[in-house]
């Protein structure tokens, strides 16, 4: 398990890539992309 201030510089970092596949995943009508959308919120 990782510090939760390590996870959330991680995810700033991915940020960019995050948003892309959230998009694709909604354009392909996946539901995942509910999931990734929830990732960019943190």
């Amino acid at each position: 398990t990782r510090p939760w201030e390590e996870i959330l510089n991680w995810l700033e970092d991915i940020h960019h890539i995050l948003g892309l596949l959230g998009e694709r995943l909604y354009q392909r009508e996946s539901l995942y992309h509910v999931a990734m959308d929830s990732l960019l919120v943190l």
